[in-house]
């Protein structure tokens, strides 16, 4: 009976697996930064859609390339709930 292990190649993926994990870990300051639990829509369902729409894509593009901690350093943190919104046939602004 022959074994074989591939002690190299279990390391490899091992190390790809968790550079990805710690990619995808928000720090705590990105994490207050795309917190969306205080949101108020005062009664704008579509408002409050919008600016979560708007948080998930920050987040994805963030995970491409890490902007939250120094966008926050320079000009703090956004209040989510005091986004204006605006809409009309063209386009949705927040």
């Amino acid at each position: 009976m022959l074994s074989f292990i591939f002690h190299s190649c279990r390391e490899e993926i091992i190390n790809s697996v968790v550079s990805e994990e710690d990619d995808i870990k928000l720090s705590v300051v990105e994490e207050r930064f795309l917190e969306s639990g205080y949101l108020k829509s005062g009664g704008n369902s579509e408002k409050a859609s919008f600016v979560v729409d708007v948080i998930k894509d920050l987040e994805k593009r963030n995970k491409e390339k890490r902007f939250i901690e120094h966008f926050v350093e320079e000009y703090g943190y956004p209040d989510w709930e005091m986004t204006r919104f605006f809409s009309n046939e063209e386009q949705t602004v927040a």
